[in-house]
């Protein structure tokens, strides 16, 4: 029987996505990466979903690249080396650019390409026993999946550089302190505080979610002032135009009109 290594549930307006290598401590292969693609997908396409969890099984969030995968590429050409990266980016376009609100729930290292999945998070919640670290270094290559747009917009230019140039692995503390997590939880009240945050964001208006996500990308992209105001002002007008937007005027206005 075919071992899944990325399990999905969906329960509540909650999708639950969990890395399902625990025995290599969730590291990333060929096809978790594409399971994991595919699970993204499937969130987004479900109208019944709301919010989505990302996580772990076992002891570690996710350990980064396979060693098995690391060595094959080291030993393959250049074109099968782009054409296995280009497909992993595949799947980490579809995580920084998830348009519903997105929770991972770090529950163990996040290493390498593991810690760019962890902070892709729109919410980043860690136990205290979790640990970050962007190991490309160590094997002299660059940080990818991601790193180098998702890493410098939370925790700033040099505090980027010394993060990644040294290697080395911080805990969760520190990790709140560059801003990095949301926050950090005890282990036996971990899971309570995922799911309570992730019920808290199933109201999350996701339409308005996903157009902010974007517009946020092309601010930190470096587009000008000029051109972000007017997609701010295009993208109002389509929310503006939302059956979901008049629905929340509306129930806003009967609030406070009882408040009298």
């Amino acid at each position: 029987m075919k071992e899944n290594h990325v399990l999905y549930s969906s329960e509540n307006k909650i999708a639950r996505i969990s890395l399902n290598r625990p025995h290599a401590f969730n590291a990333i292969n060929k096809e978790l990466i594409r399971e994991l693609g595919e699970a993204l997908d499937k969130a987004k396409s479900d109208e019944s979903v709301s919010a989505v969890v990302l996580t772990g099984q076992g002891r570690a969030f996710c350990a980064g690249a396979d060693v098995g995968l690391l060595k094959e590429l080291s030993h393959a050409s250049s074109s099968d080396v782009y054409n296995v990266l280009t497909g992993l980016n595949a799947t980490t376009k579809k995580l920084i650019q998830f348009p519903k609100p997105l929770l991972t729930a770090v529950n163990g290292a996040a290493l390498g390409g593991g810690c760019c999945f962890a902070l892709a998070g729109d919410v980043v919640i860690a136990t205290e026993e979790a640990t970050f670290g962007f190991l490309f270094s160590r094997f002299n290559l660059i940080a990818d999946l991601g790193t180098s747009f998702i890493l410098p917009r939370l925790a700033g230019p040099l505090r980027t550089r010394e993060l990644i140039f040294s290697g080395r692995i911080f805990p969760a503390e520190e990790a709140a302190e560059y801003d990095l997590i949301s926050e950090v939880v005890e282990r036996d009240s971990f899971e309570e505080r995922v799911m309570n945050r992730a019920k808290e964001m199933t109201e999350w208006p996701t339409e308005a979610v996903a157009m902010n996500k974007w517009l946020l990308e092309k601010a930190e992209s470096g587009c000008d002032p000029e051109t972000l105001l007017e997609l701010e002002a295009r993208t109002q007008v389509a929310l503006f135009g939302s059956p979901a937007t008049g629905k929340r005027i509306e129930a806003f206005l009967e609030r406070k009109t009882a408040a009298k």
